[in-house]
């Protein structure tokens, strides 16, 4: 049986996404204000159907799965997908200056908040992981933004690496402000994180777009 797209969640499993900001989406091909280049995933009036999940094989192939025969990747199993939704997905991953641009602005205009070393929206929520990333030895070497004297700022020569450690709240709140500087509607309500979809602003990826776009039927496991 094959599932509709809209009968899927959106992508916001983890508190943290320790994701770059590629996953963003448009339908729309205006970008006056900031240059933003799409790649088109999926043409208006088309439908797609595709296999979305690991299959037998994969699933056999993971190490944990192959240590504990009685584990099941119930979430992870192969299920038919049809999306009939149009989109693109921006081709590059966000960079540190590119985002930091953009928290500049809802800085500004006190969409954006500096509490307790770190980035939060006025409903208390955490944006960034700055300090429970810088922090650690292993995952801060990746991070490429800092608080100093209530300012963010870029670390030097990380202006152009992948931004990092952004929140999914981060993530939809950095959509919602691009879609406002370009002049879009914003797609999300930031209050209670629902996505509306009569607006054309930016926003994430659905999990079957995502899996789409990175891998779509191919028989390969990465893209």
């Amino acid at each position: 049986m094959a599932i509709s797209d809209n009968k899927l969640k959106q992508v916001k499993q983890l508190t943290l996404l320790t994701i770059s900001l590629l996953f963003l989406i448009s339908c729309s091909n205006n970008s006056e204000k900031v240059n933003i280049e799409f790649v088109e995933i999926i043409k208006k009036a088309e439908t797609v159907n595709f296999l979305m999940g690991a299959t037998e094989d994969e699933l056999n192939r993971q190490p944990h799965r192959q240590n504990d025969p009685n584990y099941y990747y119930s979430d992870e199993s192969a299920l038919k997908v049809i999306l009939d939704r149009a989109y693109q997905i921006r081709k590059y991953e966000i960079t540190n200056q590119q985002f930091a641009d953009v928290m500049y602005i809802g800085l500004e205009s006190g969409q954006i908040l500096i509490k307790n070393g770190d980035l939060y929206d006025p409903f208390g929520r955490q944006l960034l992981g700055i300090k429970h990333f810088s922090e650690d030895k292993y995952l801060g070497v990746q991070f490429g933004l800092e608080i100093q004297k209530e300012e963010l700022k870029i670390i030097e020569s990380k202006e152009n690496w992948a931004a990092h450690a952004v929140t999914w709240i981060g993530a939809i709140t950095y959509c919602n402000l691009l879609s406002q500087i370009n002049g879009f509607e914003p797609v999300y309500d930031l209050q209670d994180m629902s996505w509306d979809h009569s607006k054309n602003g930016y926003r994430l990826p659905t999990e079957a777009e995502w899996e789409y776009a990175a891998r779509a039927d191919k028989r390969y496991t990465y893209a």
